[in-house]
């Protein structure tokens, strides 16, 4: 990848945008302020040349590397993919054609530390399948776009799924947020999910890694393409802007319903490092919204059955309540006492055992033959609040109003790949 521009906002030294760097104050719209060039160097990927790979397909945009699957090299394995137009594959690091194929199926075979392409053993660590004529790829019934990595690291065999960054942002825009909902709120998202990417891929090259992101919601959930328009737009209408922090992309975190909650005053993080995470004004715009407050149940009898898979010969359930709380009103202990005894779970024992439970802002207690939990939010209350952008672009927030209220600090940077 050749290096990347980035583009700093001058607007920083401005009242408007001093004003997206406070937290809004009362304001509600932004005037977007005019960018201009700074060169960032050293930003190059290290770990592979795609854009030398087909410069038709792969020229001037920033390649993102989605984990897909991973199996121990000498688990014997075959992933299937189609590939409309048939397909080359290719050495990654040279770009030079291994085969050429019209079959519309590439069926990539590992087992014993090798790689098999439709009977073809590639005598590389890695292998990349590109489609002919830049048409999506379909895995595991779901369509991708981009072409698919198979490379060999660390006692595993990695199927990787390289696409262009937009591309992927479509994707994931859409499985993160609410594609039914307004335009703006749809660009909060986008910028979000971005600035969350970007971050995790120069994580990854920290570690060592040969993928950016995992598919699931571990990290973001992608699942292919789909046809939202209105992501398109929100993409499109952003694209390259993120949110940077001391020049470094920002570990965006976002949640459904963040119940009031303010950050600031959590220990769930470590604040010194990700100190656009402490807001310490509370976000009051999801009162509204259904996840703000909540209430689950479990009968006695199925506690009992749960805590004994976490606790085995701890008795009968006589009494449960909230034992220990950070700063923000969070849970961090829960006190379980029992015909045999009482018992300390922490945070995440607690959420192991109740798995309905939707935040750590909650009270619980045993009535009658009811375990009752009663909570605010949905989510970890970091960062931005879904259903609080809501509220606020129905209100008239722009978009960068609304990103540096709940991140404060940030700066807005723009990315353009150059050749």
């Amino acid at each position: 990848m050749g290096p990347i521009i980035i583009r700093l906002s001058l607007g920083l030294l401005s009242t408007c945008s001093l004003f997206f760097l406070s937290g809004c104050g009362g304001a509600k719209r932004a005037v977007k302020p005019k960018p201009a060039t700074v060169q960032v160097a050293g930003y190059n990927d290290n770990h592979t040349k795609f854009n030398e790979i087909n410069p038709a397909v792969y020229k001037k945009s920033v390649k993102v590397r989605v984990l897909m699957d991973r199996v121990d090299q000498h688990k014997k394995t075959t992933w299937s993919l189609g590939v409309p137009g048939g397909f080359v594959v290719r050495d990654p690091e040279s770009g030079r054609v291994i085969v050429r194929s019209k079959k519309y199926k590439a069926e990539v075979k590992v087992g014993s530390g090798n790689i098999f392409v439709n009977g073809h053993k590639i005598d590389l660590d890695s292998v990349l399948v590109v489609p002919k004529k830049d048409k999506p790829i379909t895995f595991n019934g779901t369509v991708y776009h981009g072409a698919f990595l198979a490379t060999k690291a660390k006692e595993r065999i990695y199927l990787i799924n390289v696409v262009d960054l937009e591309d992927y942002l479509f994707s994931v825009v859409r499985w993160e947020g609410w594609p039914g909902w307004p335009l703006e709120v749809n660009k909060v998202f986008a910028v979000v999910c971005r600035s969350y990417v970007l971050h995790k891929m120069l994580l990854a090259r920290r570690l060592g890694v040969p993928y950016h992101i995992k598919n699931s919601n571990i990290h973001q959930t992608y699942n292919g393409t789909h046809k939202h328009e209105i992501v398109r737009k929100a993409v499109e209408q952003t694209k390259g802007i993120f949110l940077s922090y001391d020049g470094q992309p920002i570990d965006a975190m976002y949640d459904a319903c963040c119940g009031g909650v303010i950050p600031a005053k959590s220990e769930m993080v470590d604040l010194k490092k990700a100190p656009y995470l402490a807001r310490k004004k509370a976000c009051t715009f999801c009162k509204k919204s259904r996840l703000y407050r909540w209430r689950q149940d479990y009968t006695v009898t199925r506690f009992e059955a749960l805590f004994q898979r976490l606790r085995p010969g701890s008795g009968h359930l006589r009494g449960i309540k909230v034992c220990k709380r950070d700063g923000a009103g969070l849970v961090k202990e829960v006190r379980v006492v029992t015909s045999k005894g009482a018992y300390n779970l922490n945070d995440r024992e607690i959420y192991s055992l109740c798995k309905r439970i939707k935040s750590f802002h909650f009270n619980v207690g045993k009535y009658g033959k009811v375990v009752v939990f009663k909570g605010r939010g949905y989510g970890h209350h970091m960062g931005v609040c879904q259903w609080g952008v809501r509220q606020m672009v129905e209100e008239g927030w722009h978009y960068r109003s609304i990103l540096a209220f709940f991140y404060p600090g940030v700066q807005f940077m723009e990315l353009m790949p150059v050749d």
